[in-house]
């Protein structure tokens, strides 16, 4: 017969005490498995998850917002500047040099689409044909972008809204000179115009600003398209 000495019995009482404690967790986490949730717990997840899928979808889709209004800004911006880079380099169409514009028609609010055009007949505004022709297919802006107003500022610096109008800016060689119409004809005594870039669904907005000196500009949703 072994005697056990007093470490040995120590070890063993420590094993002994550890897969005690062992099979009572096991037991435990069977125990709280087969209990489940409860109709409480549950619908406290799934409201916790759907505020978050809230916030998440509420998010992306503002980004989407912003986005669609940079891109659209850009583009206008680009066009005018391509206007005026094909005056600034005398570019020929056909056998003549003429002056090159783009053009912005917005019966009503909400205009999805605008029009590079080549001014032919030299009158500084956009003709129907034969007197002007399109430079290239009509531009569509990016989904969810839309133009929301068209205005211009006299040289005072007051600004007068031509919602519901239409506005030419074109670009005549060689400085070049720019000149701005609507449905009425030439607006002589415009300083600079713009172009304001919405959507349906928010009041953000950002202004294209065209000046006489053949600056453009974007603005960071300005506060102009909001004036009358």
């Amino acid at each position: 017969m072994h005697n056990i000495t007093t470490s040995q019995h120590h070890k063993i009482k420590t094993r002994t005490t550890r897969s005690s404690r062992s099979d009572l967790v096991i037991l435990c986490s069977r125990d709280f498995m087969n209990k489940g949730f409860t109709l409480l717990e549950l619908l406290i997840v799934m409201g916790i998850i759907a505020l978050l899928a809230g916030a998440s979808l509420s998010s992306l889709t503002r980004s989407r917002t912003q986005s669609a209004l940079r891109q659209g800004a850009q583009q206008i911006a680009q066009s005018l500047r391509v206007a005026e880079a094909n005056a600034l380099a005398v570019r020929v169409y056909g056998s003549v040099y003429p002056a090159y514009g783009v053009y912005f028609n917005a019966p009503t609010s909400n205009a999805l689409t605008y029009q590079p055009f080549v001014d032919l007949d030299a009158n500084g505004k956009y003709s129907n044909a034969p007197g002007d022709v399109p430079n290239g297919p009509e531009l569509a802006l990016p989904r969810g972008a839309m133009i929301k107003k068209i205005m211009y500022w006299d040289a005072s610096g007051g600004v007068n809204s031509t919602t519901g109008y239409d506005l030419g800016v074109v670009f005549t060689r060689p400085a070049p000179t720019i000149s701005y119409s609507s449905n009425n004809g030439v607006i002589a005594n415009a300083a600079y115009a713009g172009v304001c870039v919405g959507t349906i669904d928010t009041s953000l907005t950002r202004i294209i600003k065209v000046w006489r000196t053949g600056h453009v500009s974007i603005g960071d949703f300005s506060t102009d398209c909001n004036e009358n």
